[in-house]
């Protein structure tokens, strides 16, 4: 695979003081913020195009020094220790209201020129864009749902006749890529694929309007809509708040393995969407498979309404497969990808513990922050059974190095990583 490609699909994505936090969890206001923010947003900019990057990692720490300063209360007066106003300078590095060439109202034909750069020789990949009529990045962010078109269907087609539900299009961003011509791309991994066009897609609307990352929705429609849908959720469980599929059954061999923190919601579908609801009941993780034979999108808007992302899961599975996925939300797996491998990793939070237990899998990486575990105190990890007590740092240069990598984002900024080896399962 590319690099390009690659690093793309990592990352499709970049005063006053109050005393306690904000009911969401942040210490710090938007305005308090806003210096950081435009100095992410430079520095983002500089690592892309490799120009003037120390400058812009000098600005960034210069920020976060005086942040410190009026954080002389928090828990740890560092910013690093508080996700939620590091997330929201992310995503206010963004900002979206000076984004140009939005149509609110109006289904929008449009291109994105980088996509040659990331598939070389493929040109910009058209596609097609709904925006609320009152979409107004200055007071709200709005769930994004990429769907990809029934076969013969083009963006705005689609679009305009399978997305008519009024709540839909008042409160959501509705975007449909151009799919490769053949039909078998469309569940590829490698080159001109319905992976690529998707992340890519996903890389444009977070560019230029306000999405919320824990409400975006992968969709699918018709024999060749749904099979690619599930296919690219199952490659990057971690990206999506759920998975919908419309009026087509799934691909043949579909595994529901990495689906443990992902929603399903099927409509229309067969055989092999039943035996996918089966295997996952299997795997315990019955709930999330929805089957409703007549949905319509009424229906599944109100699904997705009470399926926000499961962002940093307390307890998690994942089935390495190569070339992807070798990582969702907080884990990634570090060594060969036998058939059979899967690491379950679960986090306790009063004891301050994670416990990995690995089959086939010998190395793993953490993501943390500390929404997930408390970075101030040493963290026990029980590595199939092997114990280790870490005091894990919070780092600036991990910090910076996983928001460009696009392995962050404004719902989970990761500032610490650490590695560990899984000796192998007693027989």
């Amino acid at each position: 695979m590319p690099k390009s490609l690659l690093t793309l699909l990592l990352a499709s994505f970049t005063l006053s003081f109050v005393a306690v936090p904000q009911d969401d969890g942040r210490y710090l206001k938007d305005r308090d913020l806003a210096k950081l923010a435009t100095a992410l947003g430079n520095y983002v900019e500089a690592a892309n195009t490799r120009s003037k990057l120390l400058e812009a990692e000098h600005d960034v720490q210069g920020e976060m020094d005086k942040l410190a300063k009026k954080l002389k209360k928090a828990p740890v007066p560092d910013i690093l220790a508080l996700p939620e106003d590091l997330g929201q300078a992310l995503f206010l590095s963004r900002n979206y209201p000076k984004a140009r060439g939005l149509k609110p109202g109006k289904i929008l034909d449009a291109e994105y020129e980088g996509f040659d750069s990331i598939v070389r020789g493929k040109g910009a990949l058209p596609y097609a864009v709904w925006a609320p009529s009152k979409y107004d990045a200055k007071k709200a962010t709005y769930p994004l749902f990429l769907t990809i078109p029934a076969e013969g269907e083009e963006p705005k087609q689609h679009i305009l006749e399978q997305w008519m539900e009024g709540a839909i299009r008042d409160g959501a961003i509705i975007a449909a890529p151009k799919m490769p011509d053949n039909i078998d791309d469309w569940t590829g991994v490698k080159g001109d694929t319905g992976l690529a066009r998707i992340m890519v897609l996903m890389r444009a609307m977070l560019e230029n309007y306000a999405i919320d990352p824990d409400r975006i929705y992968i969709c699918g429609r018709g024999t060749a809509g749904v099979p690619a849908a599930i296919k690219i959720a199952s490659l990057f469980p971690d990206r999506f708040a759920g998975v919908i599929g419309r009026a087509g059954d799934l691909g043949e061999g579909v595994s529901a393995q990495n689906f443990g923190n992902l929603p399903t919601w099927l409509s229309g579908a067969g055989a092999r969407a039943t035996a996918f609801k089966a295997e996952a009941k299997s795997l315990g993780w019955d709930d999330l498979v929805t089957i409703d034979p007549e949905g319509r999108e009424a229906e599944f808007w109100t699904w997705a309404n009470n399926n926000p992302r499961r962002t940093l899961p307390s307890t998690l599975t994942l089935y390495p497969h190569e070339p992807f996925p070798t990582r969702c939300y907080w884990i990634k797996s570090a060594s060969g990808f036998s058939e059979g491998a899967s690491i379950k990793a679960t986090v306790d939070r009063e004891l301050n513990q994670i416990t990995l237990e690995g089959d086939k899998v010998t190395d793993v990486i953490l993501y943390l922050n500390d929404q997930i575990i408390d970075l101030s105190r040493p963290v026990t990890v029980l590595a199939n059974g092997q114990k280790h007590v870490d005091q894990i740092p919070r780092s600036f240069r991990t910090c910076l190095e996983l928001i460009q990598l696009g392995t962050s984002d404004p719902k989970r900024v990761f500032v610490a990583t650490m590695a560990y080896t899984l000796p192998a399962k007693p027989q």
